[in-house]
């Protein structure tokens, strides 16, 4: 699951219920639509929707990518951000 405020994805133990961290990084704003792909990768998109909302995104020459699509390994060892 997205932890919008954490700017990570979250992981539940089916067993016990326990929630922790799965993967988490500063620039993960607003994370959201996960997907597993094909090569075992946690894909999900994140953006800057909370700024949009409030009329504060910028559209033109912003300091970072308002969109983004995130690759996780499964062995959370790295990823990448396009």
């Amino acid at each position: 699951m997205t932890a919008l405020e954490l700017n990570g994805v979250m992981l539940r133990d089916a067993k016990t219920g326990e929630v922790s961290t799965y993967f988490s990084h500063r620039e993960m704003s607003w994370p959201d639509t996960l997907h597993w792909g094909p090569d075992g990768n946690l894909y999900l998109t994140t953006g800057h929707l909370h700024l949009w909302i409030d009329g504060a995104m910028i559209f033109d020459n912003p300091a970072v990518p308002n969109f983004r699509i995130w690759r996780i390994q499964t062995d959370r060892q790295s990823y990448t951000a396009e």
